[in-house]
């Protein structure tokens, strides 16, 4: 049974009109969703014969899913919340985000005690799956595509007056007024919540003017970046970023948060050394704009992103100005941004922009994907990648450079066991730069081992 930690979703204090101090309700509610079962319900087609084997047509799988929330109250109040009704709606989507409807919706009512968690468990929620097999020769593959599935559960925990929405992901808060709108009386979207707490995770984007920024402080870059625009940019922050925007700012900041959370996990949760203090993400919007940016700190044209100490610039649209549907770019940057927030130290360059690389695309898309996309470039051999003090010079061994760190990071994090490894690997990296020891982590007794053990895995990228 496989386990997915969906998120963890926390609410802001909320008084509901009319209410007094008896009347906040701040509550942390995290989801989870285990797998239960699979099956195939429907086949389009048989298999048709091809060259050098046989390939199978898409065939319709129904996954159930089964549910559970886990509700804590977070006031130290000595008594607890009675009959709270705790209502929710399965969401599940099509072939698009906006293809949204309710798949089911049920309703709850229990007690909630102070600081302590209440499970409980909904009903099995279904979705579909699209799946398409090839077969050629020894070589067996499997590409997913999305067919119905689900999508996210929309919460409202109720008592009396006193209202708190939720919604995993965040785009539901908006959604589920479309789809089932809400009474004038309803609930208050957590979105527009008063500050939380400090013991009470804030994840959402709250923009505001430049003046009322809880973190100001950007270094001589980050001025320039402001420069080039000054009346378009806006201004927001989250828990752990300061976002200046033109567009988009909300996506921008869930994805911040979402990548923050991903790699310090990849790191095994290390402390943030930074805690209290917010990474600065400027995400320009018009290419002259970016254009000039880059010129004036002394950045090559092709340049899609750069991380500097606590700041990160970049341009999430492309040149149709659509927003980045990958977010590979913020993904391999951001890598560098959390980085500088955990570590104390320089990396290598190799182990550097391997680990970023790594993120940047095999965390935005799917295995073969990012196994096609790195083992398209020419190998780089693993002795001058070790010892590169700067990028090549060329632009084509720039590419292979990149595409075989990511790959090296991709045998050392190949298991639960050697991604436990790579905070101890690294650490022991930033202090002595010596590969040949840190590797000695892996079980390596040599240079001459790990290359044999690294050609194997290197086999299973495919070359153009």
């Amino acid at each position: 049974m496989k386990r997915f930690i969906v998120l963890a979703i926390l609410a802001g204090w909320l008084m509901a009109s009319g209410a007094d101090a008896q009347g906040l309700l701040p509550v942390q509610v995290s989801v989870e969703k285990k797998e239960d079962n699979s099956r195939v319900v429907k086949k389009r087609g048989t298999s048709t014969p091809v060259q050098g084997g046989r390939l199978y047509t898409p065939e319709i799988a129904e996954r159930t899913q089964k549910i559970t929330m886990v509700l804590k109250l977070l006031s130290m109040a000595q008594t607890p919340l009675s009959d709270v009704a705790v209502k929710y709606s399965f969401i599940a989507r099509g072939r698009t985000v906006s293809d949204l409807r309710i798949a089911s919706e049920g309703e709850k009512r229990l007690d909630l005690l102070p600081m302590r968690p209440t499970s409980i468990a909904l009903e099995p929620v279904s979705f579909l799956m699209e799946e398409t097999t090839y077969q050629s020769g020894s070589l067996n593959s499997k590409n997913s595509r999305d067919g119905e599935q689900y999508y996210g559960i929309h919460v409202l925990v109720q008592q009396d007056n006193r209202k708190i929405e939720f919604a995993d992901p965040k785009d539901l808060t908006v959604a589920i007024k479309r789809l089932k709108p809400s009474n004038s009386d309803g609930p208050v979207s957590v979105a527009s919540a008063a500050p939380a707490t400090p013991q009470v995770r804030n994840a959402y984007f709250d923009e505001k003017p430049f003046d009322k920024l809880s973190d100001k402080q950007i270094t001589d870059w980050g001025q320039t970046a402001l420069a080039c625009n000054t009346a378009k940019w806006k201004h927001g922050e989250t828990e752990h970023f300061v976002i200046r925007f033109f567009s988009s700012g909300d996506m921008i900041a869930r994805r911040c948060e979402k990548f923050y959370g991903e790699i310090r996990e990849f790191f095994g949760n290390r402390k943030d050394l930074m805690e209290g203090h917010k990474s600065h993400v400027f995400a320009f919007y018009d290419p002259a704009d970016w254009k000039r940016f880059k010129k004036q700190v002394e950045l090559s044209d092709n340049t899609a992103g750069v991380a500097r100490k606590h700041e990160f610039f970049y341009m999430p649209l492309n040149m149709d100005k659509q927003f980045d549907q990958f977010g590979q770019t913020q993904a391999h940057e951001m890598t560098h941004l959390v980085f500088n927030r955990i570590f104390v130290g320089r990396l290598p360059l190799w182990l550097n922009e391997g680990v970023a690389e790594y993120f940047g695309r095999k965390k935005t898309t799917d295995v073969n994907t990012f196994r096609r996309s790195v083992g398209a470039a020419e190998p780089f051999g693993l002795d001058e990648l070790f010892k590169a003090a700067k990028y090549p010079k060329d632009e084509k061994a720039v590419h292979s450079f990149y595409a075989e760190a990511a790959i090296v990071v991709d045998f050392l994090t190949q298991t639960a066991d050697r991604r436990a490894l790579l905070p101890k690997f690294i650490d022991q990296m930033i202090a002595h730069k010596d590969v040949d020891a840190a590797l000695k982590l892996y079980g390596y007794k040599s240079r001459d081992d790990f290359q044999k053990a690294y050609d194997r895995h290197r086999s299973l990228f495919p070359k153009r």
